[in-house]
This record gives structure tokens, sequence and C-alpha cells, in this order.
């Protein structure tokens, strides 16, 4: 694996740092990181080991706010004045254009955890293909992300509370351990700094889990 780092200019000139990893040889499809909150592209690494094993080209920009976009702990956080949310969106639009522009012809796969996995869904609402969009995506990955779960989602919670003999507000906590029971912690990434676990304290271990298929759902979406 061949690991650099580069800087994107964004629209508005805000320059955002870029790791890159590459496989040996002639990448199959490029695979774009959106990070979470509170972390950074460098906690990918292990990740884009793996998907570089595979044969993907692995793009992942520091989000504004954070480590090397950031630049000095007085813009930690920061993302823009006006329209910050749209900003951090259109900044994955240039990191595209910057891997199409190394990589041309190959299709990209966005993959986004956590608040990465939000903004990803927004990226792919702006950019849904339409013919003739630079920055149209193959395929999209979506990691510790949220939604309302619907009426199926109601259903299921009841039908796992009828087989277990409990209220289906048991059921949720069965849901979750099932889920993480599903993914195998790697060493994806450190800790969050003690400091700053508070933020995590009753969130389940997946926020520290990657799934050992995740290499073959990026595929997948390809085929």
């Amino acid at each position: 694996m061949e690991h650099s780092t580069f800087t994107v200019r964004a629209a508005d000139g805000t320059p955002l740092h870029v790791n890159r990893w590459l496989p040996e040889g002639r990448p199959r499809a490029v695979v774009q990181v959106a990070h979470g909150m509170a972390e950074h592209s460098d906690r990918y690494e292990r990740f884009a080991e793996a998907l570089t094993g595979a044969g993907f080209a692995v793009y992942a920009a520091d989000h504004r706010g954070h480590k090397g976009t950031a630049g000095t702990h007085d813009a930690e956080g920061y993302w823009a004045d006006h329209d910050g949310w749209d900003t951090v969106v259109d900044d994955l639009a240039a990191v595209t254009a910057a891997a199409r522009g190394e990589q041309p012809g190959l299709p990209v796969v966005l993959f986004g955890h956590s608040m990465g996995s939000f903004l990803s869904r927004a990226y792919a609402a702006k950019h849904a293909g339409a013919e003739g969009d630079r920055d149209a995506i193959a395929g999209l990955v979506l990691s510790g992300t949220a939604g309302d779960p619907g009426p199926l989602g109601v259903v299921g919670r009841r039908r796992l509370a009828e087989e277990d003999g409990h209220p289906p507000e048991a059921a949720i906590v069965r849901v979750e351990r099932l889920t993480c029971s599903a993914w195998e912690p790697i060493g994806l990434s450190p800790r969050v700094p003690a400091e700053a676990e508070f933020v995590h304290e009753k969130a389940p271990p997946v926020e520290t889990c990657v799934r050992r298929e995740l290499g073959e759902a990026v595929g997948g979406v390809l085929h």
C-alpha cells in the first residue's frame, strides 16, 4: 500500500487535507471516505489497508474543523459562518473531483461513517446520477447512520419481544446486541481521548467496530 497526503482547494479556497492510499497496480475503483464528528481521516488507515489489499484506491479528507483541515486549535469545530452543512457537502464533491482527476474512468464509491454518513446521504441526494453530473457516484456505503425504521421496524421489535416474553422496549437492547455481535473490533481507530469519552459513554461499541465484510460491501455496489 502506498500512502501520501495532498491538499484540495475547496470552492471558497479553503485547503482540505486529504489522505491518499493506493494499491499495487491499477485500482479497480475509488473509495472516498467521509469520517465522523470529532475524528479525522488518519484513523481510517487500517480500513484503507484492507481496501487497497482488495484493489481499491482510497481518498479521505479531514472535514472542516477537523485535524489537518482545521490546522489550528482555534479552528477546530468550525465549518463556516453560513451554510456550513452545504459547504462541507460541497467539499466532498471537490475531493471526488480530485480523485477522478487522478483515477480517470474509475467508478467512485462514497463511504460515510456516523456524521459522515449524513453528509454522504446529502451528497448522494444532490448528485443522484443525473446525466453529465461529474460528481455523481457509483455507489454509497453508510456506517453508523440512523433514521426512522418505519412500520417494519416496529413490527420487528414486537416480534422479538413476543419471542422473548419481554416488553417491546427490551427488544431494542437485543437488536443493538445482535447488530454489535455481527461486527468485529479490529482496531480501526484508537479510542476517543479520555477527556472526550463522555460523549460516547452510552453508545454501543459499534462506534469502534467495522464489519469484516465491509470491503465486500464496497465491491458489491459496483456490480
